[in-house]
């Protein structure tokens, strides 16, 4: 959709030059509304996609660094994009929000969630328990204290990227060993329970693009954002890409005994941060990655009327033909 020129809002990016950042800073600056200030934590770090309506940000993330910057350049909103170690998540996301609340300007914040249905299932994976939680908690409370400055804000949430059922080379989204079930540069298929279990799936720049969306929206945020491409199990789409691509996978079993084996090891040693695949694994066995659909399409009808969201097989065809999505 086009949009008329006027002067741009500007949006801050803390992790703006990783996977989805980098769908998001695109979409951003190909949208007529809105300009891109560009967090980073180095200080020779240059535009990487030189992209237009950008401005690159040095910053040691401290609350003094984030109000200056978010001043100095008008920003009306900032994503976290973030992914770091747990320890590090609450005291930087307080100070994203501390310096949000303190700037001029920045009245709206997206801290980093990305991930699937969080009100049915709070605290899985393990570390989103430990981590967004408490921030969930944290901004909840902000709004309960009298006097302060108003901060809007939402949980914005996904499910899956059905990227990651492309080969690398056709989308930003970088392939974690282990983590998605299905690889497709080895054509292998790892089962986890049943594979019938419920999952959504979103494609990258879509998400991207609904961001953009909420963004421009006059209408007030609800504390949870949901968007889906498609609906459905590994099982099935495992079908669909074998159909497309016409070879079969070879597949491999994975047990929720067994990954419920590994989740009782990894109770047992709080002091373990990372706790890797398996909570991964845990988080798709227990249908934790599929948006709650009804409100999700309550939403799409709300915010998002102006994305057209790909299914797995649109995406598909998009990559085949263009080469990337």
């Amino acid at each position: 959709m086009q949009y008329p020129q006027i002067e741009r809002q500007v949006i801050a990016l803390a992790g703006g030059t990783g996977d989805l950042g980098r769908y998001i800073h695109e979409e951003l600056v190909k949208d007529g509304r809105f300009a891109v200030a560009l967090l980073t934590r180095k200080a020779s770090a240059a535009n990487p996609t030189c992209l237009p309506h950008t401005t690159i940000h040095p910053t040691d993330y401290t609350e003094t660094s984030l109000v200056s910057i978010l001043n100095t350049t008008g920003a009306t909103a900032l994503i976290s994009l973030i992914r770091c170690p747990n320890s590090d998540y609450i005291p930087l996301h307080k100070t994203f929000i501390t310096a949000c609340l303190s700037s001029d300007t920045c009245k709206r914040f997206i801290p980093s969630e990305w991930a699937g249905d969080i009100e049915k299932f709070p605290d899985i994976p393990i570390s989103y328990g430990s981590t967004r939680a408490p921030i969930r908690k944290y901004l909840r409370e902000l709004e309960q204290k009298p006097g302060r400055p108003r901060l809007q804000w939402t949980l914005f949430n996904h499910g899956w990227f059905m990227d990651y059922f492309l080969p690398p080379s056709q989308s930003y989204m970088k392939y974690i060993q282990g983590e998605f079930p299905i690889d497709v540069g080895s054509w292998t298929y790892t089962v986890r329970g049943t594979g019938e279990e419920p999952q959504s799936w979103t494609a990258g720049r879509d998400v991207a693009r609904a961001v953009c969306e909420l963004l421009g929206s006059e209408q007030e945020w609800e504390e949870v954002t949901y968007v889906c491409g498609e609906w459905g199990t590994f099982n099935h789409t495992a079908e669909v890409l074998e159909r497309f691509y016409g070879r079969p996978f070879t597949r491999k079993t994975r047990s929720l005994e067994e990954i419920n084996s590994d989740l009782r090891k990894y109770e047992s040693q709080p002091e373990i941060e990372d706790v890797g695949v398996v909570e991964v694994e845990q988080h798709q066995v227990a249908g934790a990655t599929a948006c709650p659909k009804e409100k999700t399409l309550r939403q799409r009808e709300k915010y998002f009327s102006n994305v057209k969201f790909m299914s797995v097989e649109e995406m598909l065809t998009v990559a085949e033909r263009e080469g990337r999505v």
